[in-house]
């Protein structure tokens, strides 16, 4: 097939045991910066909007903001919100509704997420092109800074956006394989969309290449 599901030695086996420590150790440390965040989440502009949504949905409420102090910073006003993707407040609810609504809620949220989006990389790297290279992606993944480390600190949707991106590029390539993965791939972008619905422009190329591929008689 165009994608080898055989183990491809990269490194050397030195450089991959540095390597896994590396990743080991960056990965607490992510976590400790998330724990010790000193930036409160839930008053936060698009982080505590959603967080302010999760809460009332929890409560009966729906997906609707009800903390005026949010309404200096989004373009949205008190009641049902439409401006922001839903997934997010939807993965938040069952951590404040067994948890509660605090500040250690929403860390612990957000390190889960963090958690969540390096095994997807490490996974379906690991599944497309080896473990060396799963290492590398995954090291790239939780020592980036830009935009991630922003959205675990304040409470944005970027992660399961990413999560899922990644979701849907393994989907995708599998459908060079057999095209009924396309179909998945349709249902990941579709996730990707829930949580920031501004970056659903990014998996329109992707997605049309695929099924274009997938089409080809002489592929």
């Amino acid at each position: 097939g165009f994608l080898p599901r055989r183990e491809r030695d990269l490194l050397d086996p030195l450089v991959r045991l540095w390597l896994g420590i590396g990743l080991v150790l960056f990965s607490l440390w992510r976590l400790w910066i998330i724990a010790a965040n000193k930036t409160t989440i839930r008053i936060s502009c698009d982080g505590g909007t959603q967080w302010d949504m999760a809460v009332n949905f929890v409560r009966g409420n729906g997906l609707s903001v009800t903390n005026p102090e949010l309404l200096r910073c989004v373009d949205a006003h008190l009641g049902p919100n439409h401006h922001y993707g839903p997934l997010l407040s939807l993965l938040e609810a069952p951590f404040i509704a067994v948890l509660g609504d605090s500040e250690a809620t929403s860390k612990l949220v957000f390190m889960v997420l963090f958690v969540a989006v390096a095994w997807s990389i490490w996974w379906t790297t690991r599944n497309l092109l080896g473990r060396d290279a799963a290492m590398l992606a995954t090291l790239w993944v939780v020592t980036e800074g830009a935009l991630l480390l922003s959205g675990y600190e304040w409470g944005y949707a970027e992660p399961p956006v990413v999560a899922f991106m990644a979701w849907t590029a393994w989907a995708i390539l599998r459908t060079l394989e057999a095209s009924p993965w396309i179909l998945l791939a349709g249902l990941f972008a579709a996730f990707a969309y829930l949580p920031k619905s501004s970056l659903a422009r990014l998996f329109l190329p992707p997605c049309f290449s695929g099924a274009a591929w997938s089409s080809l008689p002489c592929r």
